[in-house]
Protein backbone atom coordinates (compact mmCIF):
# COMPACT_ATOMS: atom_id res chain seq x y z
CA UNK A 1 0.00 0.00 0.00
CA UNK A 2 1.27 3.35 -1.24
CA UNK A 3 0.95 6.11 1.08
CA UNK A 4 0.68 10.19 -0.26
CA UNK A 5 3.55 12.38 1.71
CA UNK A 6 2.78 16.05 1.30
CA UNK A 7 5.15 19.10 2.71
CA UNK A 8 3.48 22.08 4.18
CA UNK A 9 5.08 25.28 3.17
CA UNK A 10 2.56 27.95 4.30
CA UNK A 11 -1.16 27.74 4.87
CA UNK A 12 -1.88 27.98 1.38
CA UNK A 13 0.49 25.72 0.58
CA UNK A 14 1.04 22.15 1.21
CA UNK A 15 3.14 20.52 -1.62
CA UNK A 16 3.09 16.53 -3.13
CA UNK A 17 5.94 15.09 -2.30
CA UNK A 18 5.45 11.68 -3.98
CA UNK A 19 4.36 8.46 -1.94
CA UNK A 20 6.34 5.78 0.21
CA UNK A 21 5.67 2.12 0.94
CA UNK A 22 7.20 -0.84 2.54
CA UNK A 23 8.95 -3.11 0.41
CA UNK A 24 11.14 -6.62 1.50
CA UNK A 25 15.06 -6.51 1.41
CA UNK A 26 17.75 -8.48 1.89
CA UNK A 27 18.70 -6.76 5.31
CA UNK A 28 14.73 -6.18 6.29
CA UNK A 29 11.83 -4.24 5.68
CA UNK A 30 12.58 -1.13 4.03
CA UNK A 31 10.52 2.17 2.83
CA UNK A 32 10.90 3.40 -0.35
CA UNK A 33 10.33 7.16 -1.27
CA UNK A 34 8.87 8.03 -4.31
CA UNK A 35 9.26 11.44 -6.13
CA UNK A 36 5.78 13.10 -7.06
CA UNK A 37 4.71 13.51 -10.75
CA UNK A 38 5.40 16.91 -10.58
CA UNK A 39 9.28 18.86 -9.54
CA UNK A 40 8.71 20.52 -6.06
CA UNK A 41 10.33 23.04 -7.84
CA UNK A 42 7.99 23.39 -10.78
CA UNK A 43 5.04 23.24 -7.77
CA UNK A 44 6.12 26.25 -6.07
CA UNK A 45 6.51 28.19 -8.98
CA UNK A 46 3.27 27.49 -10.31
CA UNK A 47 1.89 29.10 -6.83
CA UNK A 48 4.55 31.98 -7.20
CA UNK A 49 3.06 32.57 -10.37
CA UNK A 50 -1.07 32.58 -9.43
CA UNK A 51 -0.41 34.56 -6.33
CA UNK A 52 -0.21 38.66 -6.56
CA UNK A 53 2.62 40.71 -6.25
CA UNK A 54 3.12 41.83 -2.48
CA UNK A 55 1.61 44.98 -1.25
CA UNK A 56 4.77 46.38 -0.99
CA UNK A 57 8.52 45.53 -2.12
CA UNK A 58 10.37 43.61 -0.48
CA UNK A 59 13.16 45.23 1.58
CA UNK A 60 17.21 44.82 0.45
CA UNK A 61 18.66 45.01 -2.71
CA UNK A 62 17.43 43.03 -5.89
CA UNK A 63 20.75 40.78 -5.57
CA UNK A 64 19.40 39.82 -1.76
CA UNK A 65 16.37 39.06 -2.85
CA UNK A 66 17.57 37.23 -5.86
CA UNK A 67 19.81 35.01 -3.37
CA UNK A 68 16.48 34.95 -0.92
CA UNK A 69 14.05 33.87 -3.81
CA UNK A 70 17.40 30.97 -5.36
CA UNK A 71 17.50 29.24 -2.31
CA UNK A 72 14.06 29.33 -1.21
CA UNK A 73 12.91 28.12 -4.56
CA UNK A 74 15.73 25.64 -5.38
CA UNK A 75 16.65 24.39 -2.11
CA UNK A 76 14.69 24.75 0.69
CA UNK A 77 11.55 24.09 -0.76
CA UNK A 78 12.35 23.12 -4.72
CA UNK A 79 14.16 19.90 -3.76
CA UNK A 80 13.94 16.75 -1.19
CA UNK A 81 15.38 18.91 1.50
CA UNK A 82 11.57 20.24 1.95
CA UNK A 83 11.45 16.55 2.63
CA UNK A 84 14.10 15.84 4.94
CA UNK A 85 13.60 18.87 7.08
CA UNK A 86 9.90 19.16 6.91
CA UNK A 87 9.24 20.53 10.82
CA UNK A 88 5.97 19.10 10.93
CA UNK A 89 6.85 15.14 10.97
CA UNK A 90 7.69 14.14 14.42
CA UNK A 91 11.60 13.69 15.41
CA UNK A 92 12.72 9.86 15.50
CA UNK A 93 13.16 8.13 19.03
CA UNK A 94 16.75 6.98 17.90
CA UNK A 95 18.23 10.17 15.93
CA UNK A 96 20.35 10.81 19.03
CA UNK A 97 21.77 6.82 19.03
CA UNK A 98 25.37 7.42 18.04
CA UNK A 99 24.73 4.76 14.71
CA UNK A 100 21.86 7.20 13.69
CA UNK A 101 23.11 8.10 10.58
CA UNK A 102 22.41 12.07 9.79
CA UNK A 103 21.71 11.34 6.05
CA UNK A 104 22.19 8.89 3.31
CA UNK A 105 24.40 9.09 0.21
CA UNK A 106 21.42 8.40 -1.57
CA UNK A 107 19.42 11.05 -0.14
CA UNK A 108 22.28 13.84 -0.72
CA UNK A 109 22.34 12.46 -4.26
CA UNK A 110 18.32 13.26 -4.40
CA UNK A 111 19.16 16.87 -3.12
CA UNK A 112 22.12 17.31 -5.13
CA UNK A 113 20.22 16.05 -8.39
CA UNK A 114 16.62 17.70 -8.20
CA UNK A 115 18.58 21.45 -6.58
CA UNK A 116 21.22 21.08 -9.52
CA UNK A 117 18.01 20.93 -12.38
CA UNK A 118 16.07 23.74 -10.50
CA UNK A 119 18.98 25.95 -10.35
CA UNK A 120 19.38 25.43 -14.54
CA UNK A 121 15.56 26.18 -14.82
CA UNK A 122 15.05 29.04 -12.41
CA UNK A 123 18.58 30.33 -14.45
CA UNK A 124 16.91 30.04 -17.44
CA UNK A 125 13.80 32.13 -16.19
CA UNK A 126 16.04 34.68 -15.50
CA UNK A 127 17.90 34.79 -19.34
CA UNK A 128 14.34 34.67 -21.07
CA UNK A 129 13.06 37.60 -19.08
CA UNK A 130 16.24 39.96 -19.05
CA UNK A 131 14.86 43.23 -19.17
CA UNK A 132 11.11 42.41 -18.87
CA UNK A 133 9.15 42.19 -15.10
CA UNK A 134 8.42 38.53 -14.86
CA UNK A 135 11.59 37.44 -13.30
CA UNK A 136 11.63 40.26 -10.73
CA UNK A 137 8.00 39.50 -9.96
CA UNK A 138 8.79 36.09 -8.93
CA UNK A 139 11.62 37.17 -7.07
CA UNK A 140 9.65 39.26 -5.02
CA UNK A 141 6.83 36.76 -4.65
CA UNK A 142 9.13 34.41 -3.21
CA UNK A 143 10.53 36.68 -0.84
CA UNK A 144 7.23 37.62 0.24
CA UNK A 145 5.33 34.11 0.82
CA UNK A 146 7.64 31.34 0.85
CA UNK A 147 9.21 31.04 4.75
CA UNK A 148 12.77 31.15 4.97
CA UNK A 149 15.07 31.90 8.12
CA UNK A 150 17.10 34.69 6.49
CA UNK A 151 15.76 37.39 4.80
CA UNK A 152 19.15 39.37 3.70
CA UNK A 153 21.92 38.12 1.07
CA UNK A 154 25.57 39.66 0.83
CA UNK A 155 26.17 38.19 -2.26
CA UNK A 156 28.06 40.06 -4.96
CA UNK A 157 26.29 41.35 -8.18
CA UNK A 158 29.55 39.72 -9.92
CA UNK A 159 29.11 36.47 -9.07
CA UNK A 160 25.25 36.07 -9.88
CA UNK A 161 25.88 37.63 -13.39
CA UNK A 162 28.87 34.46 -13.74
CA UNK A 163 25.66 32.25 -13.51
CA UNK A 164 23.88 33.77 -15.60
CA UNK A 165 26.69 33.97 -18.69
CA UNK A 166 28.32 30.62 -18.68
CA UNK A 167 30.79 31.78 -21.72
CA UNK A 168 32.16 34.38 -19.43
CA UNK A 169 36.17 33.51 -17.72
CA UNK A 170 34.55 33.93 -13.91
CA UNK A 171 31.47 31.83 -14.25
CA UNK A 172 34.48 28.97 -15.32
CA UNK A 173 36.10 29.61 -12.62
CA UNK A 174 33.74 29.74 -9.62
CA UNK A 175 34.96 26.89 -7.58
CA UNK A 176 32.11 24.53 -6.60
CA UNK A 177 31.57 23.43 -3.02
CA UNK A 178 29.73 19.97 -2.71
CA UNK A 179 26.72 20.81 -0.44
CA UNK A 180 26.82 17.81 1.85
CA UNK A 181 30.24 19.79 3.53
CA UNK A 182 27.52 22.61 4.26
CA UNK A 183 24.26 20.69 4.71
CA UNK A 184 25.22 17.65 6.99
CA UNK A 185 25.25 19.96 10.04
CA UNK A 186 21.92 21.10 8.93
CA UNK A 187 20.25 17.61 8.23
CA UNK A 188 21.26 16.68 12.28
CA UNK A 189 19.31 18.85 13.40
CA UNK A 190 16.17 18.52 11.28
CA UNK A 191 16.14 14.94 10.84
CA UNK A 192 12.58 12.69 10.68
CA UNK A 193 12.78 9.56 10.62
CA UNK A 194 11.37 7.58 7.54
CA UNK A 195 8.61 5.93 9.26
CA UNK A 196 7.05 8.45 10.78
CA UNK A 197 7.08 10.63 7.33
CA UNK A 198 5.64 7.65 5.78
CA UNK A 199 2.20 8.07 7.81
CA UNK A 200 -0.77 8.76 6.06
CA UNK A 201 -0.86 12.77 5.72
CA UNK A 202 -3.74 15.07 4.57
CA UNK A 203 -2.90 18.59 2.31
Amino acid sequence: MRNMLHVRVNDELALDAGTCEMASDPSGPVWIIRPPATTLFHQVLAYLREKPDPPRCPSGSMVGREGVAAAALVLRWGSYLAMVADHDKPVWPEVNSPSTSRISDEEMARINIEASAALAGWIDLYRADQGGRAYEQLVNRAVAYLPMPKRTSRMKVTEIAALADPGSRRSSSMRFVHPRHRASNACARTLRAIPAACSPTRS
